[in-house]
């Protein structure tokens, strides 16, 4: 497995073909976009209700089985309610 920090709370986290890339920085901050191909995109900070933008992004907590490059992945997305508002959402996944 490989881990690398893009900024702020980006990583690219790879194992063998299976690519995840963790919170791409805003435009706001100045920083680029990381430039790969991913396989799934997780969001551990979204504004209440959580809302995926497509079938590769996370967003919020729950349970998700994905089957990438002949491997299954499963990913539980838990609620961090101390660090949660009434506005936005924070999450923590654990991905195996």
């Amino acid at each position: 497995m490989v881990i690398s920090f893009y900024g702020e709370g980006c990583f690219k986290i790879q194992s063998g073909e299976l690519v995840i890339l963790t919170d791409p920085p805003a435009k706001e901050s100045g920083l680029g976009p990381p430039r790969f191909k991913f396989n799934l995109l997780l969001k551990t900070l979204s504004a209440f209700p959580p809302e995926a933008k497509s079938s590769y992004e996370l967003v919020g907590p729950g349970e998700y089985n994905f089957k990438i490059a002949d491997k299954e992945v499963d990913i539980e997305g838990l609620f961090l309610e101390k660090e949660s508002t009434d506005k936005f959402i924070k999450t923590i996944y654990l991905v195996n």
